[in-house]
């Protein structure tokens, strides 16, 4: 099992590589040939939160609660709903031609913390040392963390499909112990925007109306979800043993939180 120590080095190395990471080969048939897709920073973290509430319990668990995001080369976070790519919803490879890191964070059941995050990116084949450009968004980018915060760390196995290596659980304090500080000022500069970017390649067909129809309207649906607590549907976000802890004490996440 990865130890703390030896993650931490990770993040270090990957620091200092600085690597560049590209799409790897997958069926071109994932990708929409019509799509609108909105790229969310993280000033705007509280907005994709407002979009992600009008999904119905008919969506699953993950695409409600687990959005994506990549780290540009630049060290920009970028955010998108989880899901099957299609009109509205861009896979990890739509987000970014490049990037640094990529996978998902994970909300609280009541959208005010950001619980988790791994690097579980099909597209990207993310490191495990990948992460630190991410939880250096996070982190400088004053997003409201909860007091237990987990890591999720995998590894590719000989089908390479993420399998899971460690789980550190810590506080946002310990999480700064984990960064190398002479980031921060460029990370801090490279989340200052709040501008949503808008990718759109308009050519309808039947296949993307169809599948644009199939998924959910972000910008359509007006009744927010259910607290999962009342309808006795929490669980975790995914396999991993842990659940989401969001003590009362913690500053909520709001637009004029960041």
């Amino acid at each position: 099992m990865l130890t703390l120590p030896e993650f931490k080095a990770r993040l270090f190395d990957s620091y200092k590589r600085k690597t560049h990471r590209y799409p790897v080969d997958r069926d071109s048939k994932r990708d929409c040939v019509s799509y609108k897709y909105s790229l969310y920073p993280i000033k705007q973290l509280p907005a994709l939160a407002e979009n992600l509430k009008k999904l119905d319990l008919s969506d699953s668990f993950v695409e409600r609660y687990s959005p994506r995001y990549v780290v540009t080369p630049q060290y920009q976070a970028l955010f998108a709903p989880e899901g099957k790519p299609c009109y509205d919803v861009p896979a990890h490879r739509n987000m970014a031609n490049t990037c640094l890191a990529a996978g998902n964070i994970g909300f609280s059941e009541d959208y005010r913390f950001i619980t988790y995050i791994n690097h579980q990116s099909g597209d990207f084949l993310s490191s495990q040392g990948s992460l630190v450009w991410i939880l250096a968004a996070l982190v400088w980018g004053n997003v409201p963390l909860t007091e237990k915060f987990t890591i999720h760390v995998s590894q590719l196995n000989e089908n390479k499909e993420f399998v899971t290596a460690a789980f550190f659980i810590l506080s946002p304090s310990d999480l700064e112990d984990l960064l190398p500080k002479e980031l921060k000022n460029e990370v801090i500069v490279a989340n200052h925007s709040d501008e949503i970017i808008v990718k759109t390649n308009v050519k309808r067909t039947a296949d993307t109306l169809m599948q644009s129809s199939k998924r959910r309207s972000l910008d359509r649906r007006e009744s927010p979800v259910p607290s999962l607590g009342s309808l006795g549907l929490f669980q975790p976000i995914s396999a991993a043993e842990f659940r989401y802890n969001t003590p009362e004490k913690q500053r909520p996440l709001s637009p004029g939180s960041l």
